[in-house]
């Protein structure tokens, strides 16, 4: 069952898309880009990149950092 919450949080990451590059824009993806759940981080950097915000890209770098951090472990237990 998916979760709603996640849900919304994708919804609304379509909708900051839809404002066009913005400062608002960038202060959501950049909370996105730090979520937990990579599926999020992953539809912010894809904004960013749609977008080309450039002012986001240590946000992008920490994120891509993060997610591979635990990956080799996070592999094995599948």
């Amino acid at each position: 069952m998916p979760d709603r919450k996640i849900e919304r949080q994708l919804e609304a990451l379509k909708e900051i898309r839809a404002l066009g590059p913005t400062q608002e824009t960038e202060s959501a993806l950049r909370k996105a880009l730090c979520h937990r759940v990579n599926v999020v981080a992953a539809r912010a950097a894809t904004i960013a990149a749609e977008l080309q915000l450039k002012a986001v890209m240590p946000d992008l770098l920490a994120a891509f950092d993060r997610l591979f951090e635990n990956a080799v472990h996070s592999l094995t237990l599948q």
